[in-house]
């Protein structure tokens, strides 16, 4: 199975004033992807540019939660983060290795992202069916947090539990009312639709405004795929994953 494997993910990097943010690199080897989350808690900020990386998140529904890829090269350092000069914000670097799909302008094959009103949960929009096998889900974002959620930490989610990985813990922007963010993944062998989900803070609490994305990576080999009808003798069935 073509597939990507996690690596390693750095420490979340955070900013009551929304910039200078500078996350702590994973350990990574060079042509491995390297996956920047970061957001802010707002809900009207544009995306900041990053250098050296490239955004994928649709920032459409959801214009504060944002993810980045660089296919990581020898001696690649903490890139500079910064939203804005006056809200809280987070960033965190994850390294994945495997089959890498390097074209990172067409490395999406599909992707949502979402804006709610939500208490104490992250929320994410649902995905169709992406045309490949075996790409990589990445999903995740942020919600608002009250001193009640101080130290707890996302539970599953709710429709599609078991499914994904979370990567590390989850982050909550200093203490008190702030920002909480999470980032799972989940390696499909079979092209999946995902579905709209949620996934709760462990203490409930009147937070709101909650940010997500689904998007949905391809690998860089091909995958195999059973014909709808016989091939001729000789012939060989291949589905390429870009």
């Amino acid at each position: 199975m073509t597939a990507y494997s996690f690596h390693d993910v750095g420490a979340y990097s955070s900013s009551l004033t929304g910039g200078n943010m500078t996350p702590a690199m994973p350990a990574f080897n060079a042509g491995e992807l390297l996956v920047l989350e970061t957001g802010v808690n707002s809900v009207s900020l544009g995306s900041p540019t990053v250098t050296g990386y490239t955004r994928v998140s649709p920032n459409s529904n959801a214009p504060c939660s944002s993810l980045y890829l660089r296919i990581a090269q020898a001696g690649d350092m903490s890139p500079s983060v910064q939203w804005d000069a006056s809200h809280q914000a987070y960033a965190r670097i994850t390294s994945f290795g495997g089959d890498v799909y390097t074209d990172l302008g067409t490395i999406v094959a599909v992707s949502s992202d979402r804006g709610t009103n939500a208490s104490g949960a992250l929320a994410v929009q649902s995905t169709a069916v992406p045309s490949l096998a075996n790409c990589m889900v990445i999903r995740g974002g942020h919600c608002l947090k009250t001193a009640t959620n101080n130290g707890s930490s996302f539970n599953d989610w709710t429709n599609d539990s078991g499914i994904y990985t979370k990567i590390g813990n989850t982050q909550l922007v200093q203490s008190g009312t702030a920002v909480a963010a999470a980032l799972w993944y989940w390696q499909q062998t079979t092209a999946t639709a995902t579905s709209s989900d949620i996934a709760n803070l462990t203490n409930s609490d009147t937070s709101a405004n909650t940010q997500g994305f689904t998007i949905v990576l391809k690998t860089a080999t091909t995958a195999i795929f059973v014909p709808s009808r016989p091939l001729s003798q000789g012939a060989i069935g291949v589905q390429m994953c870009q």
